[in-house]
């Protein structure tokens, strides 16, 4: 299995929830005997290939407009049937990675999805782009937002969202 997603760095803590996320769920699938590589954002100063005990993570893309898409190819080479991508709206760097992301689902044959952040399109306000930092009217983020959320159900072959009120807005899920 190839997850794509933030992993923790050694003895530092992380800066969101999905890199802890994500290691849970590394070692739980290597505890079970599968092997699992992590293609993780890269840091300045790391070597691009560690290992997190029996987890290989590679730290080979930068956040940003073409970030996922370069991860997607680096998933790839691992050869592994089953790719799983972590997401959330700006989690690989902001409003111009968000394309980047249906490139790098298109790309990939079948990806797992887990979507950290799904957003009931009609809650998106003044406050919503506010705090996201997100330079357009609410209406178009709204569109936008809605457009991301239903275009990744369409191109993953599973798409697993946790909370069960968030369920109904991405049906099947």
């Amino acid at each position: 299995v190839t997850l794509i997603s933030p992993y923790p760095e050694p003895g530092q803590p992380s800066r969101t929830g999905v890199a802890w996320y994500t290691q849970g769920l590394a070692r739980a699938l290597a505890a079970a005997g599968a092997g699992v590589t992590v293609v993780a954002p890269g840091r300045p100063g790391a070597g691009a290939e560690e290992a997190d005990g029996p987890v290989r993570v590679t730290r080979c893309f930068r956040r940003g407009g073409a970030g996922l898409v370069r991860a997607a190819r680096a998933a790839e080479a691992t050869g592994a049937p089953v790719t799983h991508v972590q997401h959330e709206a700006f989690l690989y760097g902001g409003p111009d990675s968000v394309p980047a992301t249906l490139m790098a689902l298109r790309r990939l044959r079948g990806p797992v999805v887990t979507m950290h952040q799904v957003v009931a399109p009609g809650t998106v306000d003044r406050d919503f782009t506010g705090m996201h930092r997100v330079g357009i009217p609410p209406t178009v983020a709204r569109a936008g937002l809605a457009t991301l959320q239903a275009s990744i159900s369409r191109l993953a072959s599973r798409v697993i969202v946790h909370e069960d009120a968030f369920r109904r807005v991405l049906p099947g899920s």
